[in-house]
């Protein structure tokens, strides 16, 4: 909490809210789901700027996923690259985004009638694409809302599922202008 309170205050006497071509975004988002399977989803990212308001970039994903009346446990990492469009140029910004990548679930289950908890592996492909905005708190730090719709299509091609998911995170934009 300390690191982020620091960034806040010093960021922005050295770099300026850019969007603009050669400019850098780092960042993240996360999401959480309270129901059964409690699910937490944790996206960090970096990106660049090709061309002034889009930024092409990676999202490292990984979340947990844990059943409520079972010792099973799901967790998920990957690698997403994403491309960015941001609309406008004031403190807050719509964007557009979509991802496309490839994650690997390790699963631990656990059956009550086995002495030793399962453990499996698969691989998937993930797309998603989404809205959302940014809010330029300082002239280099963000706050951001996304709705996105997620598709996942598993390895044995005969299963897929459909997520719409709200995510909230945060930004720093580093100019290589200024």
């Amino acid at each position: 909490m300390a690191l982020i309170a620091f960034l806040f205050c010093t960021s922005s006497a050295f770099v300026k809210a850019q969007t603009s071509k050669r400019d850098w975004l780092l960042g993240g988002s996360g999401s959480v789901r309270f129901n059964d399977p409690f699910y937490l989803d944790l996206n960090p990212l970096a990106g660049y700027f090709v061309a002034h308001n889009l930024a092409l970039g990676t999202q490292l994903p990984f979340n947990i996923a844990t059943e409520r009346y079972s010792s099973t446990r799901y967790t998920t990492i990957g690698l997403t690259p994403f491309v960015r469009y941001y609309f406008l140029n004031t403190k807050l910004r719509p964007f557009l985004r979509t991802t496309i990548g490839y994650l690997r679930t390790y699963y631990r289950l656990a059956d009550a009638n086995a002495t030793e908890p399962v453990r499996s592996s698969e691989g998937y492909w993930n797309v998603s694409m989404g809205v959302g905005t940014v809010y330029f708190i300082t002239p280099s730090i963000s706050l951001q809302a996304a709705l996105d719709y997620r598709i996942n299509r598993f390895a044995n091609a005969y299963s897929s599922d459909h997520h719409l998911l709200f995510s909230i995170g945060f930004g720093i934009y580093l100019s290589k202008n200024e």
